[in-house]
């Protein structure tokens, strides 16, 4: 299953189409994710979400390894 992806900064859509894409591509889990996106983002930091009762996966994904407000590059 694919999982919902909270991608940041939400404004950089080079890395938000990357980060799509591999999703699509069928990654295992978000280490892997971590792992290809540092490839083109070397300081980019995949988590996944743990909340008691979600069964569907979600990520939060950082290009710069924190969250960056919507106003910055």
């Amino acid at each position: 299953m694919r999982p919902t992806m909270i991608l940041n900064p939400r404004g950089d859509a080079a890395f938000s189409n990357r980060a799509r894409v591999l999703a699509a591509e069928g990654l295992e889990d978000a280490a892997e994710m971590q792992r290809a996106l540092r490839l083109d983002y070397p300081g980019a930091v995949v988590h996944e979400r743990s909340l008691s009762g979600e069964r569907d996966p979600t990520w939060y994904v950082y290009r710069d390894g924190i969250w960056l407000p919507d106003d910055l590059p």
